[in-house]
């Protein structure tokens, strides 16, 4: 564990204790750290319902953090719209099987890294490109892409983005879409794109 250099507090963090008694200071820095767990908590709940249509505009979120919030609802609105998600039901039909016999095979695949899921309004769904016409795995989609980028951390909106979307490392190609053209060449992008993630593993 790396120690961290002192931050300064904000002016508008900063706290006068002049004149008051001990047990008053004690109820202003209990009063502070409450509103520090709040403004933590208020950034964990945007994020995990980040997938609705709308953001909250609660003071105790700030403005950068809504406007990132916006965004990324906005490209996971546009996937689910324009790439496609399986559910449990869809892939089971996809595959001439039961819903049952879908999840366990969808939870197979997803602890093997094989492929991911994604939760939105409630649901758990396969983003289709994942997946070939009978419902099987897409093998050059999971073990060219999909497997490094799990196995490199990162998040599955992320991948889901990154892989149906034209990329300067492929010329403008979609590497969902090319990787069965020239595996080779979407292998050698997805290293460099895992190279330059700017959070470890694991984020």
């Amino acid at each position: 564990m790396t120690a961290q250099a002192h931050q300064p507090m904000a002016q508008d963090e900063q706290v006068d204790f002049e004149g008051l008694s001990p047990h008053e200071v004690q109820d202003a820095i209990r009063l502070y750290k409450q509103r520090k767990r709040l403004r933590v908590s208020g950034r964990a709940t945007l994020r995990k319902h980040i997938d609705q249509d709308y953001v909250d505009n609660a003071q105790i979120v700030s403005g950068a953090t809504q406007r990132q919030a916006v965004r990324s609802g906005e490209i996971r609105k546009r996937l689910l719209e324009s790439e496609g998600a399986a559910t449990y039901s869809t892939v089971a039909d996809m595959r001439g099987s039961n819903e049952k016999a879908a999840r366990q095979w969808v939870s197979r695949q997803r602890h093997e890294q094989r492929l991911f899921t994604v939760e939105a309004q409630g649901r758990v769904l396969v983003p289709a490109f994942q997946l070939d016409d009978e419902g099987d795995l897409d093998k050059a989609v999971s073990i060219t892409i999909v497997q490094p980028l799990l196995k490199a951390g990162v998040r599955p909106w992320a991948i889901w983005a990154w892989s149906t979307r034209p990329t300067g490392l492929l010329s403008g190609r979609i590497p969902a879409k090319l990787v069965h053209e020239k595996p080779e060449v979407v292998e050698n992008s997805v290293k460099v794109h895992i190279d330059d993630l700017d959070f470890p593993a694991g984020a």
